[in-house]
Formats: structure tokens, C-alpha cells, sequence
């Protein structure tokens, strides 16, 4: 049970990051904008003239189908969709590093280590992670707020 409350704590984090980049892809028309202009995997993308307009009608449902694919622990594809993408500076995600080595060995080995050597995972340790996502997470929504506060975004949902 310990084992999988440890790897949930990494899927909540996962889901946050999830969760945050496509309110704002949904709700900023300037975070679609700096997803498609500064992100390599599109702006570096070719596109004939002819499918310019599919292309722009979809461009969110694109740039959403990417996001769903996307490995949400993989540092280096997420963190460029904070910093470029809503222009925000996150904590590291360093302090995650040991935390997703166990989470991998628990989830693809069966929680056995390269090695074959068992997992262990005690409670302190599950406290410890879901603090230090709990401390990542604030630190976030924080800089989201800050971003806000300076760029006066009109946070009112239409439907």
C-alpha cells in the first residue's frame, strides 16, 4: 500500500501540471500563442499553405493532443510549457529526481531495483514527497497569480 500511495503523490504532481497548462490553454489566448511561437515542437513545425486555415481552426485541439501525450515527468518537455508558455518561473523539478527513480522501479520493475533488489517505501518518506509537492504546487500557483496580477488576464469562463 505504501508503494502505491508514493507513486500517486507523483501522478498528482503530473496531474497539477496537466491540470494547469490546459486551464490555460482553454482560458489565454496568449499562452496558445506562446506555446505555438516558442515551443520548439511547434514552432519549429512545417505546414503547406494550403492547410493554414484546418490548421488554425484545430490549433487548440492540436496544441491539447500534444499535452495529452506529453510525459508529465519529463522535466525538460514540461518545463519550457511554464517558462515560455505562461512565462513563469517554477521551482526545480530536481527535488523530484530520487522520488521518480523509485516511482519508476515500482511502476515498470514490480518494485525491484535494476538489481532486483525490493522497494522500500515508509510513510516518512510518502510525508516528505507529498510536502515537498505540496510546497511545489503553491510556489506555482503563486507565480500564476503573480502573472495575473501584472497582465490584469480576464479569468471570466464563458460557456
Amino acid at each position: 500500500m505504501q508503494k502505491l500511495a508514493f507513486v500517486s503523490v507523483i501522478t498528482a504532481l503530473e496531474t497539477f501540471l496537466w491540470e494547469t497548462i490546459v486551464y490555460w490553454v482553454d482560458h489565454d489566448e496568449d499562452v496558445l500563442r506562446n506555446i505555438v511561437t516558442k515551443i520548439e515542437v511547434f514552432r519549429d513545425k512545417e505546414m503547406k499553405l494550403g492547410e493554414i486555415f484546418i490548421r488554425h481552426t484545430n490549433l487548440k485541439g492540436e496544441i491539447k493532443g500534444y499535452l495529452q501525450n506529453l510525459v508529465w515527468h519529463n522535466w525538460r518537455s514540461v518545463s519550457p510549457l511554464f517558462k515560455l508558455g505562461l512565462g513563469i518561473d517554477i521551482p526545480s523539478f530536481k527535488q523530484f529526481d530520487e522520488a521518480l527513480v523509485k516511482r519508476h522501479d515500482i511502476v515498470h520493475r514490480s518494485g525491484l531495483t535494476k538489481v532486483g533488489w525490493p522497494i522500500a517505501v515508509s510513510i516518512i518518506e510518502i510525508n516528505k514527497l507529498c510536502e515537498q509537492v505540496k510546497i511545489f504546487a503553491a510556489a506555482v500557483n503563486k507565480a500564476l497569480d503573480e502573472r495575473i496580477d501584472a497582465a490584469n488576464v480576464d479569468l471570466t469562463v464563458s460557456d
